[in-house]
């Protein structure tokens, strides 16, 4: 009983992992990469010119000023995809 119960939920985890990551892989356009620069070169081509130029131009490490929001998110832009650090 104990075995019977517990193979029931292994296959049903087992089944919501594949059809989960199935699901997720249909979604994507393009191609899976986990470089997040490639998401921005579709997205925001501009921002792609100010990071490249940030990050090839700026010495030493100087402290960007960001508007204040979630880390991480569009509010850290700058910060995530140059490795500068930032005040807001």
């Amino acid at each position: 009983m104990v075995r019977s119960g517990f193979l029931s939920y292994f296959l049903r985890g087992f089944f919501y992992s594949v059809s989960a990551s199935l699901t997720k892989i249909r979604q994507t356009e393009g191609s899976m990469t986990l470089d997040g620069s490639e998401f921005l070169k579709t997205s925001a081509p501009g921002d792609t010119k100010l990071y490249n130029g940030l990050t090839t131009m700026v010495k030493r490490s100087p402290v960007v000023l960001e508007a204040p929001g979630v880390l991480y998110s569009e509010y850290a832009r700058i910060s995530s995809f140059t490795g500068l650090p930032t005040n807001y």
